[in-house]
Order: structure tokens, then sequence, then C-alpha cells
């Protein structure tokens, strides 16, 4: 390729759209342990955020709810 006069493309920086602060980070507090003694204990959410023509769409989904109790072994 040197020879030839040819190089390749190096790729771009990672873009990053956020430059401020960055908020709190929750803590881990279910650790991907989804089980539970009772109906209703643990909820999960997913936010997903959306750019469309200049707005910012916030769309929130329950993704996980367990209803049912698990039986003792």
């Amino acid at each position: 390729m040197h020879e030839a006069g040819l190089a390749g493309k190096r790729p771009k920086e990672k873009y990053h759209s956020y430059k401020g602060e960055v908020g709190k980070i929750a803590d881990n507090v279910i650790d991907r342990d989804f089980s539970t003694t009772a109906p209703l204990q643990k909820w999960t959410t997913k936010f997903t955020y959306i750019l469309n023509t200049a707005t910012l769409l916030v769309h929130r989904f329950i993704t996980s709810l367990q209803l049912s109790i698990q039986k003792p072994e």
C-alpha cells in the first residue's frame, strides 16, 4: 500500500453528545436478583431517550414486574 501511495483512514474520535456534568448513578441494589417472597416487591424500569428534530422524548417502560409468589422449598 505504501508503494502505491495508499493509506488507511483513521476512525474519528467517538462522538459524545453530552458535555455537561453527569448526575449521580444509583447503587445497584437488585444486583440482577429478581426473586421475591411476595408480589410487587421489586419493580424495574427502562429509560429510552429518542432525539427527534431537536426534541428529546423520554419513554418509560415497566420492563420487569414479578407478580407471582415463589413457593418455599
